[in-house]
């Protein structure tokens, strides 16, 4: 394995250079800041670092680690598109919905001509490095123990059927649930007592109306009316519910829960902005996968996950 630390992120080579698989964690830098009380909520993805890890040296593929928070203020989000001048100023003085959209799209936002050029410099080398690296890329993120997020442990994004086709994403995930059945069988009480101590330390965030928390909240409400319990999701809308009453109706949700392989359950990939200019564009092969949080207890299995998709897809 060869070692090169950029600024910003840093490259394991352990396969042929512009040839094989690369595995590319966009969001693996420090995070700059609270996640629940910040009013700008970027969270890292806390644990694929180390599933990536364990799974580019088991597949002797090339693996790329983004060094810096993606908080667009202090750090750059490599998931997202580079912004004009003019674009990262309107970025900076954003505020409320405009600032959500624009957090959603742009990589960094900043006033000052000599930050913005360091950041483009920053940016470019990163997209050039990683594009350089392979010739297909999986890009792993993680996502949080949501209710709207059951019953996924591991989410297959498609990008429009340009990484990987619907079908055989699909066909993918069944054989992945089929195959780790007994895995997640184990694995599902974890989930379910990890959820409920999650939502019992974060309750009284919910209703913060910070750019991404009132999103959230709303993925939940509709979650719980898909499944058939409206009466709770009008009063959870409603706001002002008591702690225990909503933990009582996480824990009844996950009581049975059944964690499979799922395919854009959690995310459509429609923000990753970046991946598909960078590199779909350009002819590359990019899946995006979104691994539960769980798995970072786990990391030897994720990673027998992601080899095994690998191999499929």
């Amino acid at each position: 394995m060869e070692m090169k630390i950029e600024r910003g992120f840093v490259v394991y080579t352990l396969g042929k250079l512009g040839k094989g698989d690369v595995f590319v964690v966009l969001h693996s830098g420090p995070q700059y800041g609270t996640y629940a009380g910040n009013k700008i909520t970027t969270p890292r993805d806390t644990g694929a670092d180390i599933i990536s890890s364990i799974a580019s040296e088991k597949f002797s593929s090339s693996l790329v680690f983004s060094g810096i928070p993606r908080n667009p203020f202090c750090g750059i989000d490599f998931n997202r598109l580079a912004p004009t001048p003019e674009e990262a100023l309107r970025f900076s003085k954003a505020r409320d919905d405009e600032l959500k959209a624009m957090m959603d799209r742009y990589a960094w936002a900043c006033s000052d001509e000599n930050d913005y050029n360091e950041r483009m410099a920053l940016y470019r080398n990163f997209w050039d490095t990683v594009s350089s690296l392979g010739d297909r890329f999986f890009l792993i993120h993680v996502i949080g123990l949501k209710l709207a997020h059951i019953p996924t442990i591991m989410d297959i994004i498609t990008f429009d059927s340009r990484g990987i086709s619907m079908q055989k994403a699909q066909e993918t995930a069944d054989m992945m649930t089929e195959k780790f059945s007994n895995e997640l069988e184990i694995i599902a009480d974890y989930y379910r007592k990890a959820m409920i101590t999650d939502y019992n330390l974060n309750f009284c965030h919910m209703w913060e109306h910070t750019p991404g928390q009132r999103e959230w909240l709303d993925k939940d409400i509709s979650f719980l009316r898909k499944i058939g319990l409206v009466e709770e999701a009008e009063e959870l809308e409603k706001g002002g519910m008591e702690k225990q009453r909503f933990l009582d109706i996480v824990e009844k949700v996950t009581e049975n829960v059944e964690l499979r392989v799922t395919v854009e359950h959690t995310f459509s990939g429609k923000k990753a902005f970046a991946p598909k200019k960078e590199l779909l564009d350009k002819g590359k092969v990019a899946i995006e996968i979104e691994v539960s949080r769980i798995m970072q207890h786990f990391p030897d299995l994720g990673s027998e996950m992601l080899l095994y998709l690998a191999k499929l897809a």
